[in-house]
């Protein structure tokens, strides 16, 4: 009987821990592609300026566990507050000098879809960098496989 109860905490352990990875795992691939998707409607929107920019920022590797996460995860988010900082502020200020307050108020007007999606943006792209460390560090053992994958993923969107 006391075998049973051990084999069974053992056994469930074991399922609770493979529903937690599968669940991070699908997770951080939802929230990749989100990010992916929300980046690409973005730079439909924006500038030339800032679409050169964001397109020469440099793709980064999985993270190994939770300690490599936290850089990456401010960068994204900081990266998205200035985008819209830059739509919503610095352009409509530019702009105001340049022609008044007509010409200010239209750059507002057309920063106003970026300055929703370039947050919004950031956030899913920290949130998939932390789910895909969490991952990893569940199951280190596939951490190359994962990473080839989300290469090969990659360059397929």
């Amino acid at each position: 009987n006391l075998g049973e109860k051990k084999a069974l905490r053992k056994s469930t352990t074991k399922l609770m821990g493979i529903v937690a990875y599968e669940t991070l795992s699908v997770g951080a691939k939802l929230t990749g592609y989100a990010a992916k998707k929300l980046n690409k409607g973005k730079k439909k929107i924006m500038s030339e300026a800032l679409a050169s920019e964001q397109s020469s920022r440099p793709e980064y590797a999985l993270p190994r566990n939770m300690s490599d996460v936290s850089d990456r995860a401010i960068e994204s988010l900081s990266r998205g507050l200035k985008e819209a900082n830059a739509k919503i502020i610095i352009m409509p200020y530019r702009e105001y000098q340049k022609t008044g307050t007509k010409g200010a108020m239209k750059k507002v007007v057309k920063g106003i879809p970026v300055a929703v999606c370039a947050p919004l943006g950031g956030a899913v792209e920290a949130l998939s960098h932390g789910l895909y460390g969490a991952t990893n560090q569940l199951r280190p053992d596939l951490f190359e496989e994962r990473e080839a994958s989300k290469r090969f993923h990659d360059e397929e969107f």
